[in-house]
Formats: C-alpha cells, sequence, structure tokens
C-alpha cells in the first residue's frame, strides 16, 4: 500500500485534517522545532514559532491519534562540532527529549548521527534525509548497514533514475521514499550549497546567527520562470505517476514542504491519495508562489505577480517519454522530450519575465552588492 509522509506545520489543525484520509495511507508526520543545535532542512527564520512546550504537545497529540511522529535532525554539515563535547551534548539532550516527547522516528543526513542515535535507541526509526544525496543502490546499502530503515532518495539525481529506483528497492532492505511534490532543477547544480545554507541557519549557536540568503533558490527559480522545458523537467511526481513509481517497488512518497498552511497541504495530499488531479499542476507541488509574491510586494513593485500555470492533463504520457529517454545519460539539448511536453502543457502569460527579472536584479545585489549589479541586472 502507497503511504505518504507528511510534513508538520505545527498548526492543530492539520492533524484534524489529516483525520479525514485513511490512517493506513499516513506513514508519518515529520517535522522540528525553527532550530536546534542539530539543524533541519529549512531556514529557522522562514518555519512556523512554535516552543518546544508547545512542539511537546502537538507530538503526544499526534501519537495519541496514531500517527508517527518524525523528529528532523537532518542538517547535512555540522561543522565539524559533532565532535566536540558541548555539542554532543547538547544534541543528545534534544535527541532525548524528542523521544521522550512521543517520536518513534528520526531523520538524519550526516551518517555519524545514524550510528549515535542508533547506539543510543536501538529501536528508534531512522529515515536517511534525502540530502544526504542517495540515488544508487550501492550507497543505500551503506546507509543500512550504519542503521538505516529508510532511504528518501535525492530528488535531483534520482527522481528519474527508474533503473537506479528500481534497483535499490529490489537490493535493499529499506523503505525506498520518494519526495513526490518537489519541483528541484533534475541534476540542479544548487542542491548540495542550498542544503548546507538551510541546514546552518537553523543551527542554535552556529556563527551564522541564522542568516540565510536566497541564493540558491533565486538561481534556480529564474531558471525554470524562463525555461518552460526546465519547468517540466522538475523533479516532481503526478499523481498519476504514483503507480508507475510503485511498479518499480517505490510505494512510500514524501510530500513538502513544512512552511505550507494546511488547507494547502491537505489539497495537494487528497490529489496524491486520489492518484488524479485536473488542473495547474503548480498549485500542488512546491512551487514558491506565496514566497514570490512577498519578495514582488517587499520590493514595491506595482500590481501583482504573474505566474506560469501546467495543465496537468496534458502531460499525460510525460513519465513513459522521460524512462525511454533515460535522463541519467541523455542531453536535454539533443532529448527534447521535455520541450515538447512543455509547448503542449506550460502556459506562460505575459509579465512572467517581470518576475523573473526581479530575482536575477536580487540575486545579482546579493552576490556582487547593489552598485555592482547594477550592470549585472
Amino acid at each position: 500500500m502507497t503511504r505518504f509522509r507528511i510534513p508538520c506545520n505545527w498548526d492543530p489543525g492539520l492533524l484534524d485534517a489529516l483525520d479525514e484520509f485513511p490512517r493506513e495511507r499516513i506513514a508519518d508526520i515529520f517535522g522540528m522545532v525553527p532550530s536546534h543545535v542539530a539543524g533541519g532542512g529549512r531556514p529557522a527564520a522562514a518555519m512556523p514559532k512554535v516552543s518546544m512546550e508547545d512542539a511537546r504537545r502537538y507530538i503526544a497529540d499526534a501519537t495519541s491519534r496514531g500517527y508517527v511522529f518524525n523528529y528532523l535532525f537532518n542538517a547535512p554539515c555540522l561543522d565539524a562540532r559533532e565532535f566536540t563535547d558541548a555539542w554532543r551534548t547538547s544534541f543528545l539532550e534534544h535527541l532525548d527529549w524528542a523521544v521522550e516527547s512521543g517520536a518513534r522516528a528520526v531523520t538524519i543526513a550526516v551518517p555519524y548521527l545514524i550510528e549515535v542515535v542508533k547506539q543510543r535507541y536501538p529501536d528508534i526509526h531512522i529515515s536517511v534525509s534525502s540530502y544526504a544525496r542517495v540515488a544508487a543502490p550501492h550507497r543505500a546499502a551503506y546507509f543500512k548497514a550504519l542503521g538505516a530503515d529508510e532511504i528518501i532518495v535525492d530528488p535531483t539525481t534520482g527522481n528519474r533514475d527508474f533503473e537506479a529506483l528500481a534497483a535499490m528497492a529490489r537490493s535493499v532492505d529499506c523503505t525506498i521514499t520518494v519526495i513526490a511534490n518537489g519541483i528541484c532543477l533534475s541534476q540542479c547544480p544548487f542542491a548540495e550549497y542550498h542544503g548546507v545554507l538551510m541546514g546552518h541557519s537553523s543551527q542554535d549557536g552556529h556563527p551564522s546567527g541564522g542568516k540565510y540568503d536566497e541564493y540558491p533558490y533565486y538561481s534556480c527559480t529564474v531558471r525554470k520562470l524562463t525555461s518552460p522545458a526546465a519547468l517540466i523537467g522538475s523533479v516532481f511526481v503526478r499523481p498519476e505517476d504514483i503507480a508507475f513509481y510503485e511498479s518499480l517497488g517505490v510505494t512510500s512518497f514524501k510530500l513538502v514542504d513544512r512552511m505550507r498552511p494546511t488547507e494547502w497541504l491537505a489539497a495537494s495530499l487528497r490529489a496524491y491519495v486520489d492518484g488524479t488531479y485536473d488542473g495547474d499542476l503548480l498549485q500542488i507541488v512546491n512551487f514558491p508562489h506565496g514566497f514570490l509574491s512577498f519578495l514582488w510586494k517587499s520590493a514595491g513593485m506595482e500590481g501583482t505577480p504573474v505566474f506560469p500555470r501546467v495543465d496537468n492533463r496534458k502531460l499525460d504520457g510525460l513519465i513513459e517519454r522521460i524512462r525511454d529517454a533515460n535522463c541519467r545519460t541523455a542531453s536535454c539539448e539533443t532529448c527534447g522530450v521535455c520541450q515538447e511536453f512543455a509547448e503542449k502543457a506550460v502556459e506562460n502569460p505575459e509579465g512572467v519575465g517581470r518576475l523573473a527579472g526581479l530575482l536575477a536584479g536580487m540575486k545579482g545585489r546579493l552576490m556582487f552588492g547593489a552598485r555592482q549589479a547594477a550592470n549585472t541586472d
């Protein structure tokens, strides 16, 4: 049976919304307080604010309803602070708090922490974060040997490497989980850097002081706004494609994002549970409408931003064409599959270019300062 991992936004209404779905379809609810010593995969400043006491009560409520709570320690870099006594003490204290609060699973990217957690709590379920960049069976086997129970596949390199997914499902005695509604670029060059930046921005005591700048996000979003083929080439899984992934042996899917409101999360989950969706695909995958609207307003732009639309029904057949093209070895310049489907399915209204220009300018100012960026906008 296909099961889904659900992001925790700490809204009590989320649990009520999930109660409307068959319990057996929910694998777990994953989340963390905005920051802690190990950090996670989202910047603390952008996360819903919740105290440790309120989080404890929330985890207890989720557990009492029969849900598994999966607590996050999934920053991909700990700055080598993990080998100091002070850091280890703080980490173990927070780990103990999470388990005592009711968490029965944890998500981790750093191999060292997997071994530490498994030694302290042998029965806890360990999910290997997508930030560990697992997308091949032998790499998955290494993590299994360390104590992993679940591998969350690196979406940028693994979501459309169907041979590797099937091989992992066949050969590694772990749950293989695919992020379904993410919209990262395939083979994204910013992915590792992005994860490190977000991890540091959610780590208590890190020299960055929680500061996080959106260079990677500006970069990939400009690409998706200016290239419809890149947008179609992003690594989303359509609700209609769930059965295709099941045929590979993948029966666990993660939904994002922890920054999303409950109504949006429930609507996205409904589409994936039903296995079908009519309308703009960008409304159920993690396209940053809200974030871009915020940037637009913050920059003092007139009116409202214009976004692309993707007619999901016109993407029927895309997954089979991608399978036959083999993204792992094909060149986008010579393949043409995503371009073909983009011409049918993507609507880029007049005005999308203004949004792309705003982001490009913001990226330039971030990189070079206002004076030099004026020559690059």
